[in-house]
């Protein structure tokens, strides 16, 4: 499914949490020198894999960068363990400004349902206490 972004087509892509996801796009081109740099945008904007034609540098160890070359202009890597905080847009380019030119993914995370207990007492003028048990489910819905 296709989602507009700014007039430019986006990639919407679902996953629930702990799953892992393998996002790809492809970019009109690949530095010849320099770095191109993967970005992730939630609630900041971060840099989360930078890759040269010779080596990748991930932000952290939950992201593995899939391309084949490495300068390749099919980008592809893998988000691990995927929590809420993963959400967001995710674009590159060799410099900030060209990642949000057009292309990438948005990555919505689905939350697990969650049970939940509320427990409080009320003491009326019979001067015996009454527990209540509230029960609520949560669920994201989108």
């Amino acid at each position: 499914m296709e989602i507009k972004f700014d007039s430019f087509p986006v990639t919407k892509i679902e996953s629930k949490e702990k799953e892992s996801v393998t996002i790809s796009w492809t970019t009109p081109f690949f530095p010849k020198t320099g770095d191109y740099t993967i970005y992730h945008i939630n609630k900041a904007n971060r840099s989360i894999i930078q890759v040269t034609s010779k080596k990748v540098t991930p932000d952290i160890k939950k992201y593995e960068y899939l391309s084949q070359p490495l300068n390749s202009t099919n980008i592809t890597f893998m988000i691990r363990n995927i929590t809420l905080d993963d959400a967001g847009y995710y674009a590159g380019g060799p410099r900030e400004e060209d990642a949000w030119s057009g292309g990438g993914v948005v990555l919505i995370v689905l939350g697990e349902s969650t049970l939940g207990l509320l427990y409080f007492n009320f003491v009326f003028n019979f001067n015996f206490p009454i527990t209540c048990i509230v029960v609520f489910f949560c669920k994201s819905v989108m």
